[in-house]
């Protein structure tokens, strides 16, 4: 279907290329024909018809071909983003046609949330990039149905490479993607089969709960027919009880979180001999993402379950003997330098006896630690030069890297003739024993580090009161030392000196903590050199094992700043609320989700409401509903810290319905740890500001007419006939399109004039003025008074035959008119002279010479006797340099161009 759609598509594009081909030479043609040729222009045009109907034709076999393939085109105006699309794609995303805005934003809310950010990451890297939109997507219908899509799309430019359109269409490829799961779940489950070669595959249908499994997967549970598992429940309850949950777990992580399916388990047959499972499985999930099937192998691994569980208790035997022999001999030969020691000292270190050769060097080298060796070399040269006992701890490396702590013995034992020749001894194990002492040294300074750092006070006293500790941190605040306050009564102390009454409540307070009461309070303390600071103190009991109080624990909190900043915004608040309610500017606060949350007397006064009637109300209430509360922007700036508030000019509506214009400024409040909380809105009445505006532009807006007006005709005066014909020369000139200048002039005016009075002459100009405004039916034409009794059009995109229709046509206005002329030469009633300059703006005929070419045949008009039109059109001649040829004819003729002459 794709391919017919594709093919449709070209013959679409050739027909469509075809066709604007021929249009445009046509087009071509038409402006550069003499008045000779009309019949071939008659000609042309109806070519150009069929032409027309066989593309609309083309189009109605492309759109057939469309709707026929499951494929729909869309057009996207990037400029306004306002999107076309075909019928097609209205069933294509499950909706009804005209039931929702078409634009890119509702394109994108058809898709499925995984899509929508790629999709237009795509879309948008086209425009920027011109890379070729090429993606596949889903559209969520709204009864959760899926449909895969495949978009393909170009990006149309303009001459600065800015882009304007992009086109395409959208393919339905729903079917070929479920064909692709089916295929991809059948592969799944047939490379499990395969890979099983003493394996048994199973699978569960998920959605149906049904469970399927392969013969060989009966022979190993002994199970056949109805015994076998018809649901996961099923399945489960054959496992052995105490690993349920395990494998319960991991098949809940697999569908929850993807998580591998991997899990070993023990099974009961029926014949009661358990066998140990080794299950692997794989998770499929249908196009919504919804787990459907899992689908795995059981393997077998009872025989090496069995293997593993006689190593573990061999290896469990091995470790119980060397632990139970925590003590080893040792003995060196002085003389030879040979060494020995026992097999448990090999285990110990994670060595055999035959791994490696036992010598001095062996035991320096390799088997002490680096930072113990040189300590233990002296005590060791020590004990033989003094025959002194030999003791000492020092560390032993293992096999894997870690150490062990020993306590060495030995002692000297000589010859008869005193010389010092073996040396034996015994190494004691004591990593237990130096791993707890190491620990509580670690633990005791912890505790030491804890106590004098984790507040601004902490003091361990007896259930009496007396001082049996303090923390450095409380010790350097009052400038002492714990030797000059150690059994003191805690309230006699330097910290509790402010005031007698200070020191009996903290008497009383312990003495209730001394009877199990736990206490808590804010209090003064007082430090070096009269510094205070506001404490958080508590006192709390310290039980023993028989729940006997033992000591009492004091605890000081430095709350000083916080109460201050409590303090200071405690009096902010109050002013804050003085103000809101006080101000004669209407304020609200204003919920984050934009409902009003307070309103001040200004606002109701404002509004005409009470507080109660907005309070927990929308925003939308009272406010235009063609504006959105806050701008999206201006807020998130305002979260995100990058402005403290930002002004704008909202209408809101009073209780009886009418419209009142305030100037808004919002600010964001926050709490003590800067969270937004909500917002604080101020409106000023700028009601009667925007009235003045209004009338102010309204008197702006009738001036700026009145200095484009020729106050006599009503019709546009020289000063905007002079803007608006080099506005719509460049114009003309940018586009390469023709660009027609009418001048005219009313025949014998002035004896009109001399004959009938000034009065006369007024409303022969202002008649005159009106039938040439009629002459006109397009809204881009122009008719000016160009001075006295002579009047110019402009004409844009107006090519020879079009300037003289209109010539034509003010004639035959002119005739029907007959406004009377007593004294005119040529005819009994007012006639005019007409030039006409016809061209396609060029850099050789500039926007000075535009008038003066009209002007020109003007007066060529005029020359040739008046009440009649010349035509003065230029084009190349075959040096490439400009001719202008005047084309005259009498203004009775029906456009007689075989007629015409030509003057230089």
């Amino acid at each position: 279907m794709a391919i017919f759609a594709q093919n449709s598509i070209n013959v679409a594009d050739e027909s469509l290329v075809s066709t604007m081909a021929i249009a445009a030479l046509v087009l071509g043609l038409l402006g550069i024909l003499t008045l000779t040729v009309t019949q071939a222009i008659t000609r042309s045009l109806r070519r150009l018809q069929q032409q027309t109907q066989a593309l609309r034709k083309s189009e109605e076999r492309f759109r057939f071909a469309l709707e026929a393939t499951d494929t729909s085109w869309w057009d996207w105006d990037v400029k306004t983003n306002e999107v076309e699309w075909s019928d097609t794609f209205d069933a294509m995303v499950g909706r009804a046609p005209n039931s929702y805005p078409k634009n890119a934003a509702s394109f994108l809310s058809f898709l499925h949330p995984d899509d929508v950010e790629p999709t237009r990451t795509k879309l948008y890297d086209s425009i920027e990039n011109g890379t070729p939109y090429k993606t596949e997507f889903r559209f969520v219908h709204p009864d959760g149905t899926i449909r895969w899509i495949m978009a393909r799309g170009t990006v149309q430019r303009d001459e600065n490479g800015q882009a304007l359109r992009m086109s395409g269409i959208n393919l339905d490829i729903t079917e070929q993607k479920l064909a692709e799961a089916a295929l991809k779940e059948n592969e799944a489950t047939l490379r499990l089969a395969l890979s099983a070669k003493t394996a048994n595959w199973w699978k569960w249908d998920i959605v149906n709960d049904q469970m399927y499994s392969a013969p060989s997967f009966h022979d190993l549970l002994g199970r056949h027919g109805d015994e076998l598992p018809k649901t996961w429940a099923d399945a489960i309850a054959m496992i052995y009880p105490e690993d349920q949950a395990k494998v319960q777990a991991a098949v809940e992580a697999t569908l929850n979180h993807d998580e591998p399916f991997k899990v070993e388990f023990r099974m009961i047959p029926p014949n009661g001999e358990m066998v140990w499972i080794a299950d692997l499985a794989a998770l499929e999930r249908d196009e919504t993402g919804r787990p459907i099937q899992l689908s795995g192998i059981m393997i077998d691994i009872t025989e090496r379950k069995q293997i593993e569980e006689a190593l573990q208790k061999s290896e469990q035997r091995l470790r119980m003997t060397l632990e139970s022999t925590s003590t080893n001999w040792w003995e060196r030969d002085l003389i030879t330098g040979k060494s020995d020691w026992s097999e448990q000292s090999d285990y110990l270190l994670g060595y055999t006896p035959d791994s490696y050769e036992k010598n001095q060097d062996i035991f320096y080298d390799l088997l002490l630690h680096p930072d113990d060796r040189e300590r233990v070399q002296a005590g060791v040269n020590l004990a033989i030069a003094t025959g002194e006992p030999y003791q000492d701890e020092f560390r032993l490396v293992r096999a894997d890297g870690n150490y062990i702590w020993i306590l060495g013995t030995g002692h000297v034992e000589y010859n008869e003739a005193g010389q010092p020749v073996r040396m034996s001894g015994l190494n004691i194990n004591i990593t237990p024993f130096k791993e707890v002492q190491l620990a509580l040294a670690e633990r005791e300074a912890m505790m030491q580090a804890l106590f004098d750092q984790a507040s601004q006070f902490t003091a361990l006293l007896t259930p009496t009161g007396k001082v049996v500790k303090v923390n450095q941190r409380a010790l350097d605040f009052a400038d002492t030392t714990i030797d000059e306050i150690i059994e003191q009564d805690f309230w006699e102390t330097p910290w509790w000196q402010i005031s007698d009454q200070l020191k009996a409540d903290l008497k009383s307070a312990i003495d209730q903590a001394g009877q199990g009461i736990p206490m808590r309070y804010d209090v003064e303390n007082l430090g070096n050199h009269g510094q205070q600071v506001i404490l958080d103190f508590s006192i709390r009991p310290i039980y023993d094992t028989d729940q006997r109080i033992i000591f009492l624990l004091c605890e000081g909190r430095d709350i000083t700043d916080k109460f201050r900043m409590q303090q200071a915004l405690s009096e902010s608040e109050e002013r804050f609320r003085q103000t809101f309610q006080t101000t004669a500017v209407s304020s609200a606060l204003i919920s984050l989700d934009g409902k009003f949350l307070e309103v001040n007397p200004a606002f109701c006064e404002l509004l005409d409401y009470a507080p109660d009637e907005l309070k927990d109300h929308d925003v939308a209430k009272v406010t235009d509903p063609n504006w959105v509360p806050f701008q999206e922007d201006l807020t998130q700036q305002l979260l995100n810290r990058e402005i403290m508030a930002y002004t704008q000019e909202r209408r809101y509506q009073h209780r009886d319905g009418h419209w009142i214009w305030g100037l808004l400024n919002v600010s964001l409040v926050r709490d003590a740890q800067q969270q937004p909380i909500y917002y604080v809105c101020q409106i000023q009445n700028i009601d009667p500001l925007k009235q003045a505006q209004e009338k102010l532009q309204e008197v702006n807006i009738e001036l700026e007419r009145l200095t484009q007006i020729d106050g006599l005709t009503g019709v546009y005066n020289r000063r905007f006939f002079d803007q608006a014909l080099e506005r719509e020369w460049q114009v003309a000139f940018r586009e390469t399109e023709s660009l027609t200048l009418v001048m005219l002039d009313i025949d014998y005016f002035k004896l009109y004039n001399d004959t009938l009075g000034h009065q006369a002459g007024d409303q022969c100009l202002r008649i005159v003025a009106t039938l040439l405004q009629e002459s006109v039916h397009r809204t881009s034409d122009l008719v000016a008074r160009y001075g006295g009794e002579e009047f110019a059009l402009i004409l844009p995109r107006t090519n020879l035959s079009g300037a003289i229709v209109v010539a034509e046509r003010i004639k035959a206005l002119m005739d029907d008119k007959a406004i009377t002329h007593p004294t005119s030469e040529i005819a009994n009633h007012v006639t005019v002279s007409i030039g006409i300059h016809c061209a396609v703006p060029r850099s050789e005929l500039p926007l000075a010479s535009w008038v003066k070419c009209a002007d020109n045949a003007l007066y060529q008009a005029k020359k040739r006797g008046r009440n009649c039109y010349v035509v003065l059109e230029d084009v190349l001649s075959s040096r490439g340099e400009v001719d202008l040829n005047v084309l005259i004819t009498n203004h009775s003729a029906r456009f007689p161009l075989n007629n015409c002459q030509s003057l230089s």
